[in-house]
């Protein structure tokens, strides 16, 4: 495993300077004592050695340096702090790291911390649209929006549609069914809301009952979470129905005030 090459927060920003307040210090020379200067960030790549022996600035005010090591084989972390031609060890809770890892050493103030770098991809945890922030679920290849928080005609969800060049889309039949085979539908559905037994949720979805809207007047709230889907022609659109224990796929005329989430493929 080796210590991250590109760019990071440490080292990157504006020209002469690393990001956070940090120097880019570049790669480290193996030595017996290996010097650090404050305010800077490191890496040193493929160590061999039983004992790494840092030796850091004190004369330029509070210690703050990292130094992200990829090492070989076990070795044993000291830093030492110069004044006055003079070497301090600090303290450390732990000094040891071993071999074929990667770790992050952290000098502050008088002490230092060593944390192992453990390379997880992110998770997609929300997405920007329209200059909102949704929280989004990933299934498989696509990923779903929670609930837009809205009433929608058929013509506004088409205009939403059209506004985002593509770039999203609307939950499909076939794709919904693949969610309730991979989790249930009660794990879809809200915890609250419901006339008869409220849905568990763990899925995060939410599906919550708002049923749908006609010309001001709400139809089927408690029974159904109905929201577009996929268009039929210019006056009837098509939508999707989660009940309490199975779903719907029927149409409504765009006049229809439904509810809306939106589906990407990665």
């Amino acid at each position: 495993m080796g210590v991250f090459k590109g760019n990071s927060i440490y080292n990157d920003g504006a020209a002469g300077g690393g990001g956070g307040g940090y120097n880019d210090g570049g790669e480290l020379t193996p030595a017996d004592y290996i010097e650090l200067e404050n305010n800077s960030f490191y890496k040193l790549e493929g160590n061999d050695a039983a004992y790494l022996n840092f030796v850091i600035d004190g004369e330029s005010g509070v210690l703050n340096s990292i130094v992200e090591i990829s090492t070989n084989v076990d070795s044993t972390v000291n830093v030492y702090v110069r004044r006055n031609g003079l070497l301090y060890i600090l303290s450390a809770i732990a000094n040891l790291i071993y071999s074929n890892k990667s770790y992050r050493l952290v000098i502050s103030g008088d002490s230092y911390t060593i944390e192992e770098i453990v390379n997880v991809a992110p998770t997609i945890s929300k997405a920007e649209i329209n200059g909102v922030y949704y929280d989004v679920f990933q299934f498989g290849n696509k990923i779903i929006t929670q609930d837009l928080g809205a009433w929608f005609s058929g013509y506004e969800f088409e205009s939403l549609l059209d506004s985002l060049g593509g770039e999203w889309t609307y939950p499909t039949q076939y794709f919904i069914n693949q969610i309730i085979n991979d989790v249930g539908i009660d794990a879809m559905r809200s915890t609250s809301g419901w006339n008869d037994t409220q849905g568990t949720n763990t899925s995060g979805l939410n599906f919550f009952p708002y049923g749908h809207e006609f010309y001001g007047t709400i139809y089927d709230a408690g029974t159904e979470s109905d929201f577009w889907s996929d268009p039929q022609n210019n006056l009837i659109r098509n939508y999707l129905g989660i009940w309490s224990s199975t779903t719907v796929y029927s149409s409504f005329s765009k006049d229809t005030k439904l509810r809306a989430r939106l589906v990407k493929e990665l």
